[in-house]
C-alpha cells in the first residue's frame, strides 16, 4: 500500500529486476507501477534511462536494492536503502536499512521513511485516505 502513497507525492517509481518472473508483472500492475523491467543486466543502463526519460538527475533519485548488481545504480542515486536479509557487507552501503525482509514491507517502510524525511507524510496520507474515501 505504501507504493499507492507516491503519485499523491509527485514521486515517480519503477522496478528493475535482474529476474523475470509474472508475479512480479502482476503485483506491479496492481499496484499501478508503469515502469517494470525484467531480466536486467545492466541495471544502471535501464535507471540513466528512466532518469533521462523523467527529466531527473541522480540527485532526485532514491533506489532499493538487495544485492552487489544493485550496487552501480546505488552509488549514484541520492538516498539508497535495503531490506533487513541482505548480506551484512551490503547494509553498510545503504543510508537506511528497513526492518522489514525484502518483499514482507521493506519497500512500504522505505517510502515512508523518504516521505517523514522530506516533511510531507501527513499530507501525503491524508489525500490519500481523502481519495479513498471519496472514490
Amino acid at each position: 500500500m505504501g507504493i499507492k502513497l507516491l503519485p499523491f507525492a509527485g514521486i515517480e517509481i519503477a522496478v528493475i529486476s535482474g529476474k523475470k518472473s509474472e508475479t512480479l508483472d502482476k503485483r506491479a500492475e496492481d499496484l499501478g507501477i508503469k515502469m517494470v523491467f525484467q531480466g536486467v543486466k545492466n541495471k544502471l543502463k535501464i535507471a540513466s534511462e528512466i532518469i533521462k526519460k523523467l527529466n531527473l538527475n541522480w540527485k532526485n533519485v532514491a533506489y532499493m536494492g538487495d544485492d552487489w548488481n544493485d550496487f552501480p545504480v546505488m552509488k549514484k542515486v541520492a538516498v539508497t536503502a535495503v531490506p533487513t536479509d541482505v548480506m551484512p557487507d551490503f547494509k553498510e552501503k545503504a543510508d537506511f536499512v528497513s526492518s522489514r525482509k525484502g518483499g514482507d514491507g521493506a519497500v512500504r517502510e522505505f517510502i515512508e521513511f523518504i516521505l517523514k524525511k522530506q516533511g510531507i507524510y501527513e499530507k501525503v496520507l491524508a489525500d490519500f485516505i481523502e481519495f479513498l474515501e471519496n472514490h
